[in-house]
């Protein structure tokens, strides 16, 4: 479930209470947002503040852009009107089709700290250049090889071109959700803004994760094995999550630097071990393996019964998780 709230910024609607827009599925926004800006309540070029513990920044797998209907007619601005742009896009992918319909100039990504989908590109803005190719959007754009790195986790490798004619450019900027009170007045500026907040800002799931639970382990092993392959704190009803940047308030497992020796276990639970580490973004020592392997260990007979076991550990890994209920107070401190 997703609230945006529509925030006028430079104009004598400023002193006026938002707008507000709820919607279940997140791509169902867009119609609402498209006609907001055919009323003229928000201006083109908008910046959207995502509060989310996913980016959303996929890239629509088709497009008829060619077609009337898809650029904003101020003639007939309602949501039906736009809603026809709902079938060129996802969950995962209705940002970028904002961009390319003039909506936004600007996505800023607050990430939660459970998530590790954009960490290297933290406290960066990176310009997307946005256009087609054979009438299918493409995405072309600069990086280190950090940020290489985050960026092909969000595109996929065909999407992303050397040369491609610019449509639009879109600045996309990502901060930790402990940095944002300081960082998005100095990154927003003088345009509109749209506050997009997911529900999962709070707690959220994933198919790997809902795998893991129908395989029978329980909650509480499946958010230990997600804080040991990542190296995450405890967060729990103490964990101030708006002090983080400040000090450390991380409770982690003492499980010590240990060395890193790559070596085999000649076990049956081996390959889903080696399915999670590979799918984890830090190093593993020899006992943070050992420590993986001890936890699963009580659920070996359960995982042996699971089908292609190893795939749904590296999509549990992958994907941002967090669902102790108990920390809900800490994220609301921020």
């Amino acid at each position: 479930m997703r609230l945006l709230a529509f925030l006028v910024a430079a104009t004598a609607a400023a002193a006026e209470a938002p707008d507000y827009v709820l919607v279940e599925e997140h791509h169902h926004v867009l119609p609402h947002i498209l006609a907001l800006v055919a009323e003229g309540k928000v201006q083109k070029g908008a910046t959207l503040v995502h509060l989310d513990s996913h980016h959303d920044m996929g890239l629509p797998a088709s497009w008829n852009h060619d077609d009337s209907s898809s650029r904003n007619d101020r003639t007939s601005p309602s949501v039906s009107h736009h809603s026809v742009h709902l079938e060129h896009t996802h969950i995962n992918n209705f940002l970028l089709a904002l961009g390319l319909l003039d909506a936004l100039d600007h996505v800023i990504f607050v990430e939660m700290p459970w998530s590790r989908q954009c960490v290297d590109l933290h406290n960066r803005t990176k310009s997307l250049r946005l256009g087609f190719v054979d009438g299918v959007p493409r995405v072309a754009y600069e990086a280190t090889v950090s940020e290489q790195r985050a960026l092909r986790g969000i595109f996929e490798g065909h999407q992303i071109v050397d040369e491609l004619e610019t449509v639009k450019t879109l600045k996309f900027s990502v901060i930790a959700l402990s940095d944002a009170p300081r960082m998005i007045s100095k990154l927003v500026g003088d345009t509109d803004v749209i506050l997009d907040v997911d529900l999962d800002v709070y707690a959220t799931t994933s198919p790997g994760a809902l795998a893991l639970r129908s395989a029978g382990l329980d909650s509480a092993t499946i958010r230990r094995l997600y804080r040991l392959a990542h190296d995450m704190c405890v967060f729990d009803a103490t964990f101030d999550f708006s002090r983080a940047a400040v000090e450390s308030n991380c409770k982690v497992e003492p499980l010590g630097s240990g060395p890193v020796t790559v070596r085999l276990f000649q076990e049956d639970l081996r390959d889903v071990v080696d399915s999670a580490e590979h799918a984890s973004d830090i190093l593993w020592t020899d006992s943070r393996r050992d420590a993986f392997t001890s936890t699963l260990r009580p659920f070996s007979s359960d995982l042996k019964a699971s089908f292609n076991i190893e795939e749904k550990m590296r999509e549990f890994i992958q994907q941002p998780f967090h669902d102790d209920a108990n920390s809900l107070e800490g994220v609301g401190r921020v």
